[in-house]
Parts: structure tokens; sequence; C-alpha cells
């Protein structure tokens, strides 16, 4: 198998992020099926071409995470979207990464690592601040990574948005 890793620049995802936390539970859940379903139809399509296993690669940065960003709500709204993810799209998640992973992040992982399976869950790698660089550096070269993680890029390479259809999703998302 493949993996395929991208991620959006951080303006963006977090746009994202808020753009899906704004909205009504049923209006967020139908607007991360749309997205899965993207994803997972991208990662099929690359799996087609490439004649093998493609899967995502995520890469999750939990920097400056505290107690006061969490509203207890959020994990009921997060619960059956996870439930989804595990049980529709098991294969879909080739790496969870998730790096400057702050002493909260334990806490948090105690509770919605419960909501998954063995093997998704074995996917899934935390990585604190003190050794994100290290990590970073041994998933992709230096001259690959956003300038943010020490590497040379402001934004994903044209190619990649191009393959992975961000822009499209994008669009779509702010219409």
């Amino acid at each position: 198998s493949r993996v395929v890793a991208a991620s959006l620049p951080p303006p963006r995802s977090l746009a994202c992020s808020l753009l899906l936390l704004r909205g009504s539970a049923r209006a967020d859940f139908e607007l991360s099926l749309h997205i899965y379903e993207y994803l997972a139809v991208t990662a099929d399509r690359l799996s087609m071409d490439e004649r093998v296993l493609v899967r995502h690669a995520f890469l999750l940065d939990y920097a400056g995470l505290s107690w006061k960003h969490l509203n207890p709500r959020i994990f009921f709204r997060l619960r059956p979207e996870i439930a989804i993810l595990d049980a529709y799209y098991p294969e879909f998640v080739g790496t969870a990464t998730c790096i400057n992973a702050p002493n909260i992040f334990v806490h948090l992982w105690s509770i919605v690592s419960p909501w998954l399976s063995e093997a998704t869950r074995a996917r899934v790698t935390t990585v604190d601040q003190k050794h994100t660089r290290g990590v970073l550096q041994k998933l992709a070269a230096t001259s690959s990574l956003p300038r943010l993680y020490g590497g040379a890029h402001d934004a994903l390479p044209a190619d990649v948005k191009t393959s992975l259809g961000v822009d499209d999703m994008l669009a779509r998302l702010h219409k």
C-alpha cells in the first residue's frame, strides 16, 4: 500500500474546522460525510491508477491546545463521526500523526480512543512538542515540509493540490 500525505495550510484548515463547528450538528455531520466521501473517492481513484491501496496520512498539529479550547459538547458531535469513519472507511486512514501534543491530549485520547477499533488505534501516533521536529524529519524531507515545520513551502505544491482536489473542495465548502 502507499500513503498519500497532504495537509491544508493552517489558516485554511482552521477555517474549515471553524466552519464545521459553527453550524448545526446535523449540517456538520452531513458536511463531514461529503468530505469523507470525497477523500475516499480520491484515494480509490489513486489506488486504481497506481494499482496499490492508497490511504490518507493525517498530520494533526495540537500546538497550543488547552482546556480553554474544549467544550464537552464537542465529544457528542465527534462520536458519531468517528464511528462512521471507523465502521465505513476502515482503510481510509493510513496513519494519523498527532504532533506537538500537550499533556491534555493524553486525557482527550483516553476519551476518544475507545470509540475506535484496535486496527485504527494502531495507526495513530502521538508526539510531544520536544520530539515533533525529529518525527517530521523522518516522515518527509525538509525540502517538502511547510515552512511552519522547518521546511521550505508556504503552501501545498500545485501538483499535490490538483491531484487531491483541494481547491475544488475548498470552493464547495465556501459556497
